[in-house]
């Protein structure tokens, strides 16, 4: 699909890039967009469960104190947040490793197919 964007639309996208607020046209412009997807209106209902509805708002909370702290600047680096990531991935599988080792402690048989593991009483 192809949009075409009247001169006045285009030179407030454009504002919003040079003065910083969004890294490019397209940041701006999809963020307009979520913003009118804010409007459950706006929405068709494919998944309106409870429990969805209170994972959306938690991640609008989640996305809306990013957006405070990277206007304050507390921001950080690619590089931090990629060793956070590692870190936090290194950890799972060491939690995962022990256990299997516990679970072989207690008796379970484990069949390995990757990435799945089934379980079943000795």
């Amino acid at each position: 699909m192809q949009i075409t964007l009247s001169q006045a639309q285009t030179q407030v996208l454009e504002t919003l890039v040079k003065q910083g607020k969004y890294p490019s046209l397209e940041e701006a412009l999809n963020t307009a967009l979520l913003l009118l997807i804010d409007d459950d209106a706006a929405l068709p209902d494919y998944d309106c469960t409870p429990e969805y509805l209170t994972w959306a708002e938690a991640t609008r909370r989640k996305i809306d104190i990013a957006r405070e702290q990277a206007q304050c600047g507390e921001v950080l680096e690619g590089d931090v947040v990629l060793a956070q990531l590692i870190a936090k991935v290194q950890t799972a599988k060491e939690s995962a490793v022990s256990n299997v080792w516990l679970l072989r402690l207690m008796g379970v048989k484990i069949y390995q197919t990757f990435p799945i593991i089934f379980y079943s009483k000795a």
